[in-house]
């Protein structure tokens, strides 16, 4: 694989991973305006979305890597 090539690579997984970054980042902003509205989803609800969007996160960034 060229230099060339493994710079676009590169260049392109991030700016993949920053776009997946900046999508659950939106998302999980969305995920505390519901908690704020509908109190009885309760902290372990909340818990559990932000551990699912940061595990959507790493993963998103991960593949490119792999």
């Amino acid at each position: 694989m060229s230099k060339a090539e493994s710079v676009r690579i590169l260049m392109t997984g991030r700016a993949e991973a920053d776009a997946l970054r900046k999508r659950y980042t939106v998302e999980f902003e969305m995920l505390r305006g519901k908690a704020a509205t509908y109190p009885q989803f309760g902290k372990a609800a909340i818990a559990f979305q932000e551990i699912e969007a940061l595990h959507n996160v790493a993963g998103a960034i991960a593949n490119p890597l792999s």
